[in-house]
Order: C-alpha cells, then structure tokens, then sequence
C-alpha cells in the first residue's frame, strides 16, 4: 500500500544550516548523503511526500540530481528559501494545500503563521528546531518567526500544529501516525 509522508526544511546543499541547526554533520555532502539515505529508508518509489518547504538553497542546478536519487512523488509547499529559480524543478507545487487523511483534514503551510483555514490539524516546517508541536492554547513566540516579527507578533493557535522539519524528526519524512502522537 502506497504511504503518505511528510518532511520540511531539509536545506540540501546549506552549509551554514549545519551550524544553525546543530546538525550531526561537518560537510554538505555528509549531510546530503545521510538525509538521501534516511529518506529511502522509509520512503518507497510509489510513496508521495510532501515537503514542507525550503527543499534546497546553494547551487540550485543540484536540485534536480536531488530529486532524481529520492524516492517518490513529492510534493513541494513552497518556502521562503524555494526561489523562483529552483522551482522549476517542481511538477507539483503549492503555497498551501488542505488535504484529508484517515478522517482528518490537514492544513499543510511552510510558515506556521500562514495557516489560514480551520482543518482539524496544521502541518508546518520553517521553525527548524524551536518545537515539535504546539496545542489550542499554545502560543508561538515571535522570535521564532523573526522574519514576520513585527508583522504578526506572538499569536495562540487554536488547534494542533506539528513541525514536520526535519531537524526534529530524525532527518527523515514521517508519516501522519507518526507526526500527531503526542
């Protein structure tokens, strides 16, 4: 049976996100080829993923031998790091998407503060690190939305948000099972 997964803010080829982030590695190819190998781990050829936004930056000509070496289809929300320049790799790309999964709809967003509608869950990336999920009630901080600071200021969610980057999921796409298990 074919699987729907979910993933974010993998940044192929950003060798300052290693530093950012704390991520596990000394070089972007490290990097690259640990993130490729964890994602067909879990990912078949007949899956689809939807990423999150903010794919790839440095040399975008790389992207499409990126594309060519993961399994399944993917599906891009674009981030604020997918430029026009690298999109044109994309056959499926999207600002946001509602979609439903065993019952539930999902809103799925790159930016946490872009989530507009009233689906029973929003999927985001763009936080890196900061949580894993946010609660109604919950507040997320301004600061870790800095580039919409002053903008939007903190805001309280109303419903479950789930971060589904990778630097808090293993370095790999996850499943809708796998994301909203408090």
């Amino acid at each position: 049976m074919n699987k729907i997964f979910f993933t974010s803010d993998t940044h192929f080829n950003h060798g300052n996100i290693i530093t950012y982030c704390s991520r596990p590695w000394n070089t972007i190819q490290e990097m690259n080829e640990a993130m490729i190998k964890s994602w067909n781990e879990v990912v078949s050829p007949e899956d689809t993923v939807y990423h999150l936004g903010d794919f790839a930056m440095g040399d975008r000509t790389k992207i499409p031998t990126l594309l060519s070496r993961l399994n399944g289809t993917l599906i891009l929300i674009r981030g604020n790091h997918d430029h026009k320049k690298s999109l044109e790799f994309f056959e499926n790309l999207f600002d946001r998407q509602v979609i439903t999964i065993n019952g539930c709809s999902v809103e799925l967003v790159h930016n946490p503060s872009r989530a507009i509608g009233d689906a029973d869950y929003v999927f985001c990336g763009h936080v890196h690190n900061a949580w894993t999920r946010k609660d109604g009630g919950d507040i997320i901080p301004a600061d870790e939305r800095a580039d919409h600071k002053e903008k939007y200021g903190d805001f309280r969610v109303d419903r479950p948000f789930i971060n589904v980057g990778v630097d808090v999921r293993g370095f790999r796409p996850r499943t809708f099972e796998e994301l909203i298990v408090k």
